[in-house]
């Protein structure tokens, strides 16, 4: 029997890689609970985001697969770059230079130390019968007939009664140079 494995991303991490390889070092192959502890007790930053990450990777598990939390571990942990923010630093005579904000994409592979090992069945809610896309559109179309007209200007806000009033004058007017020109107010 093969191992069951798990997988979780964070990505767009604003964090550079290299500091959070220095992170993800410390708990590589590591059993789950122990790597856990790890990232808790590490005073760097990305120790916070990764053991987000891995409660992310162990709920995925539990939820999904039905495995024991006791019986995992860190299979493979790869931080890749993401893309650079690019932002700019005033610098002397008039000159300025880039700073690139990097980024981190982190993938976690929780894998099964032994296979098959305190499992449990994992029931997904059945799907008891497909909406038809017809019956989705019919619903909407009643929503949106539903919507109450009010003649009363009195009850509409300030802005909706200003727009309600001006909305026929709009349609009038012809649109053009020479009435933009003299419909302003002149100096004198």
């Amino acid at each position: 029997m093969e191992p069951k494995k798990v997988k979780a991303t964070l990505k767009y991490l604003r964090i550079s890689p290299q500091k959070v390889r220095l992170v993800c070092n410390l708990i590589k192959g590591l059993p789950a609970p122990d790597a856990e502890n790890q990232l808790l007790f590490s005073k760097k930053k990305a120790a916070k985001f990764l053991a987000g990450l891995l409660r992310s990777a162990i709920a995925n598990a539990k939820n999904n697969f039905g495995l024991s939390e006791d019986n995992l571990y860190i299979d493979r942990i790869v931080v890749e770059e993401g893309p650079k923010f690019k932002r700019w630093i005033p610098k002397a005579r008039g000159r300025s230079s880039m700073i690139k904000k990097r980024t981190s994409h982190v993938k976690l592979i929780l894998s099964e130390r032994e296979p098959g090992k305190e499992r449990r069945k994992v029931s997904l809610p059945a799907i008891s019968a497909p909406v038809k896309k017809e019956e989705l559109e019919k619903k909407t179309k009643e929503k949106k007939k539903e919507k109450p007209v009010v003649t009363d200007l009195a009850s509409l806000s300030r802005k909706k009664r200003e727009e309600a009033i001006t909305k026929g004058k709009k349609e009038k007017e012809r649109k053009g140079f020479l009435r933009r020109i003299f419909r302003r107010k002149s100096g004198s």
